[in-house]
């Protein structure tokens, strides 16, 4: 009884080789994304089915391009077939800002928080490799305050359209998708695009940043890049010229202080706005009659006009504006939200990338002159991985657990970073010394949970044997 089957390769040949679907007498055999199909390895599937099914049916193949491989398909199973391509039109100029921050793995997520609360109207999407990352992502925003969205294979159908149409309707602004979830989707006006993950490929690249800027609408694309790809970036480099698709720029993290002032700037100008529209709704329901307190405030609540009387009767009124503002402001703009970012130099960044990326050969000991300001930032970075005791069940997400190690170590809360917190424990970095402190508490002090070195944890190895190859290379 079924008119339409809509399917995957594997599926279909799934059910072909079990009996439950027969395609002996269709009327129509169509081929959507053919060359797709060929990248990811579908070829021979898509060969059997077509063999499996009615030669005589109509014959339709949708490609954006035209390799080879399709054209030898077309002529083996369609006969005499014709080519039908859309009329070329100008392209548009390519409105989208490429740009590129160098930060390692575990620092993305700060990365990605200080993109988001820089830009004035933040509206995009963020791509990652795996759904496993998707969800990891799309939770660590969740748990500081962001409206975000994880889309990817394991969704149902009828919650990816209802995450689809929240995003759309910009009740989520924020979307983290890996690049199979966001195939398809056609959404207009969006501000940012963000490889969380470096891309694949140079098509794959352009696909991603080609979603902002459209319509004749200005967008950005900000990619990621790990100390170890620079190599890849270059490659991509090279792919984005030959496509016509501009330049991928190096671009500067912003410090915590120019986040903050941008934040500081929109709600001033927010405030203001506010005050200007009101203002004028008060002057036109003033004129030509008495002014009371009800017709000159009419869009406000007299009771809080009254308040705002009986306090600045009793204060200062920069005193009650400052402490309403803190109250109502004073969590977004704190500067404890983020933490910190290493800070990358682009021409030492790609010498160590390239050394510590191969063999002991390649290290290139007696080429590299490392300057003493080289150690002491090292030094001065050196953070410990724990495993904590402490999980969703027992009421914590990050900023809670945040907040706790502060309270019992005396740090500001943003030195506790890379939390990730699962069901039963979490995992977190520290600054060395506080690291040491808390497992010596943790050792004689009942009412503290659990802590341990996260032995798992291989970036913490790395950093380390980073680290002791340089001082051995000094001895050098």
């Amino acid at each position: 009884g079924t008119e339409i089957v809509v399917g995957t390769p594997g599926r279909i040949m799934d059910h072909l080789n079990r009996g439950s679907l027969h395609l002996e007498h269709i009327d129509y055999f169509i081929l959507d994304e053919a060359d797709e199909m060929l990248d990811m390895g579908f070829i021979e599937d898509i060969e059997a089915i077509f063999a499996k099914a009615n030669p005589k049916s109509r014959i339709l193949l949708f490609s954006a391009t035209m390799p080879p491989p399709i054209l030898k398909i077309a002529a083996k199973f369609m006969g005499d077939y014709e080519i039908v391509e859309e009329e070329i039109a100008a392209e548009e100029p390519f409105l989208t800002g490429q740009t590129y921050w160098t930060v390692r793995e575990e620092e993305k997520i700060e990365a990605l928080v200080r993109l988001i609360d820089i830009s004035s109207d933040f509206y995009g999407l963020v791509f990652t490799q795996t759904k496993v990352d998707a969800d990891a992502v799309s939770r660590m925003l969740d748990e500081r305050g962001y409206e975000a969205a994880a889309l990817h294979g394991d969704i149902a159908q009828n919650q990816r359209e209802k995450i689809l149409d929240r995003f759309r309707k910009k009740k989520t602004r924020i979307l983290v998708a890996t690049d199979v979830a966001a195939r398809g989707i056609d959404i207009e006006c969006l501000s940012h695009v963000v490889n969380y993950a470096f891309p694949f490929d140079g098509l794959t690249y352009v696909h991603r940043i080609g979603r902002t800027g459209r319509a004749g609408a200005k967008g950005e694309a900000v990619t990621f890049v790990r100390p170890n790809e620079m190599r890849k970036l270059e490659v991509l480099k090279q792919a984005t010229k030959r496509s016509a698709k501009g330049v991928i720029n190096a671009g500067t993290i912003p410090s915590i202080n120019e986040v903050l002032a941008a934040k500081q700037k929109r709600l001033v100008e927010r405030i203001l706005a506010s005050f200007a529209s009101v203002t004028e709704a008060d002057n036109d329901a003033a004129v030509g009659e008495k002014k009371t307190l009800q017709n000159v405030f009419p869009s406000r609540n007299p009771l809080f006009k009254e308040i705002a009387v009986e306090l600045c009767s009793a204060h200062q009124s920069e005193e009650i504006v400052a402490q309403v503002l803190e109250t109502a402001f004073g969590a977004e703009l704190n500067p404890a939200r983020y933490g910190e970012i290493s800070n990358f130099n682009q021409s030492v960044t790609r010498a160590r990338g390239m050394r510590f990326s191969g063999t002991k050969q390649s290290y290139g000991v007696r080429n590299y002159q490392p300057s003493g300001s080289d150690f002491a930032n090292a030094d001065s970075q050196r953070q410990m991985r724990l495993y904590v005791g402490l999980g969703r069940r027992d009421g914590f997400d990050a900023r809670e657990l945040a907040n706790y190690f502060s309270s019992i170590l005396n740090i500001p809360p943003r030195f506790v970073d890379r939390i990730e917190i699962t069901e039963n424990f979490s995992l977190a970095s520290f600054p060395y010394e506080a690291g040491i402190t808390a497992l010596e508490r943790a050792k004689h002090d009942r009412t503290m949970p659990h802590v341990h070195i996260d032995s798992k944890n291989i970036s913490e190895r790395e950093s380390y044997g980073r680290r002791k190859f340089m001082r051995s290379a000094v001895a050098v």
